[in-house]
């Protein structure tokens, strides 16, 4: 609808297929983030490294046009009743290996690149929005890559069970198209959005 109302497809996705040499980390910080990413032969990433990306505020704007959009928070947002709590990939990371007892070093490093789906940052830093029927939209940063609550503040409240993260992905020539995707984390006894997709349509 985005894509019809503007007459075009707006810079906001992810590449498809990435026409780069993959990335790398060359440094990390003490807590384990990677604080710098180089292309495999050591040169620095391209600005569009990830996707073209300089039309997410407009996309996002046309969004609130198409959406019945109730309540934004664009930050605190647990605080501000937005969202309930949800768990962070780190605090499912810890979860899932429990076995192996992480230490926090090894969560970081675990969830490094998707950090904004840390557990401290969807409670404080990340923007939601609340629907007229009570779904939740929960932005990693825009329209290329974000969450979906299904049934909203209703529990389960968690990832792969109700809450389902989808990217925004294209190759400058044809419509972008929403994907199952990015960052994603599965708390016990959940799926991924592919399965999710797959159970929908049969596939």
């Amino acid at each position: 609808m985005v894509d019809n109302n503007l007459n075009y497809t707006p810079d906001c996705y992810y590449w498809d297929k990435n026409p780069f040499l993959s990335a790398i980390c060359a440094e990390r910080n003490d807590k384990g983030d990677c604080i710098k990413y180089t292309l495999s032969d050591g040169s620095n990433l391209p600005s569009s490294y990830n996707g073209p990306m300089g039309e997410c505020t407009l996309v996002k704007e046309e969004m609130k046009k198409v959406l019945k959009v109730a309540t934004i928070c664009q930050n605190h947002a647990v605080e501000k009743g937005c969202i309930p709590p949800y768990k962070g990939n780190d605090s499912v990371y810890k979860e899932n290996n429990k076995d192996n007892n992480p230490t926090d070093k090894d969560t970081t490093i675990a969830t490094s690149g998707c950090g904004g789906w840390r557990e401290d940052s969807i409670h404080n830093s990340r923007e939601a929005w609340v629907l007229a029927d009570g779904t939740i939209i929960l932005f990693y940063s825009g329209f290329q890559l974000f969450a979906i609550d299904v049934n909203g503040a209703k529990g389960p409240n968690k990832g792969g069970h109700d809450i389902f993260p989808l990217q925004s992905k294209g190759d400058g020539t044809h419509p972008a198209k929403l994907v199952p995707g990015g960052c994603s984390f599965v708390e016990k006894g959940g799926m991924t959005t592919t399965t999710l997709m797959k159970k929908m349509f049969n596939k």
